[in-house]
């Protein structure tokens, strides 16, 4: 199956966000996190729906977001957008149809 080509359709919805990936190696036999690798991103970010809200019962609130990126993220990478950050919590592949993938993301909370 040939797939669409929607990278001129997400260029256009695209904002510039943080990407914050977080890493780590092997030293003596202990994993030792590195710093936060931070990278400026261009995505499009967008409430959840609410029919996909109702199909999750419950895993996603409103302040939860969908992303849509043209290159691949992680489960647990963090992007932060006007204050907010979110971390990738799915990964919905739509790499057989489209250039594109869908990440649900949770807002991380920044209160006790």
């Amino acid at each position: 199956m040939r797939k669409s080509r929607f990278s001129n359709i997400i260029k256009r919805y695209t904002v510039k966000c943080i990407l914050i990936r977080k890493s780590g190696k092997w030293k003596s036999g202990k994993y030792v996190e590195l710093p936060p690798e931070r990278i400026t991103l261009e995505v499009v970010i967008l409430p959840i729906d609410a029919r996909l809200l109702q199909l999750e019962g419950g895993r996603y609130t409103m302040d939860d977001r969908a992303i849509y990126s043209l290159i691949p993220l992680n489960n647990g990478d963090q992007i932060e957008r006007d204050g907010g950050i979110f971390t990738i919590d799915k990964t919905v592949d739509y790499s057989e149809y489209a250039d594109f993938k869908k990440y649900l993301a949770k807002r991380v909370t920044t209160h006790g």
